[in-house]
């Protein structure tokens, strides 16, 4: 990440208005599955860009070693979702369409489930993007990029049609639905969470490995 936190947050920013546009693609596309892949359209944007996203750069913590840069980048990230969540409210695209219909019902069911469900359905998540994130960075530039892009695709569409929780996208979906209440900073508190240590679980890995070595 940018030394610089201005930097780092107009990043984070940028990366939660992503999130934010390709969340309303999924919640308007009444296919899931197509939904799922045009969401994955986002993440390849935030990769491409060098937006910062927080479950992403979760997974390299132990890497860089500053928490005070990936507290900046979750606020940040909760900036761009909630900005972009109170302009589309002033379109017609929450009058015209079933949008608002379908993210008041996810919105509920998320605030209403149990925080272990939440927590392990975040663990999955983080784990599913870091390989997406990871993948993508491997391959980028070599002979192979196209197979990093096929990954972050297919990693995308894994998380949301199995229904694991990604903080970022929730963030957008309790704006929109002005679902906000100490429940829902709660959910998003425990989703976040599991996305992060989602995220870490193959670098801690890594990391056992080598100090066995």
């Amino acid at each position: 990440m940018d030394s610089n936190y201005p930097t780092t947050f107009l990043k984070s920013i940028l990366a939660g208005i992503v999130v934010a546009i390709s969340s309303t693609l999924y919640l308007i596309v009444e296919n899931h599955t197509v939904g799922a892949f045009l969401f994955s359209l986002g993440l390849l944007c935030i990769y491409t860009l060098d937006f910062y996203l927080f479950i992403g750069k979760a997974g390299y913590l132990l890497i860089h070693r500053r928490l005070d840069k990936l507290v900046i980048v979750w606020f940040g990230n909760l900036l761009g979702t909630m900005g972009t969540a109170f302009l589309l409210s002033q379109t017609r695209l929450t009058v015209t369409t079933p949008m608002i219909e379908a993210v008041t019902n996810l919105s509920t069911t998320k605030i209403s489930d149990t925080p272990v469900s939440l927590f392990i359905l975040g663990i999955f998540c983080g784990l599913v993007i870091f390989i997406a994130a990871e993948c993508y960075q491997r391959t980028r530039g070599t002979a192979n990029s196209v197979g990093g892009y096929l990954t972050v695709v297919v990693c995308v569409m894994l998380f949301i049609l199995c229904g694991f929780e990604q903080s970022i996208a929730d963030m957008f979906y309790f704006s929109l639905a002005g679902a906000w209440s100490m429940d829902a900073v709660f959910a998003l508190i425990i989703i976040s969470l599991g996305n992060a240590l989602g995220a870490l679980l193959i670098p801690l890995v890594a990391l056992l490995m080598e100090s066995e070595d």
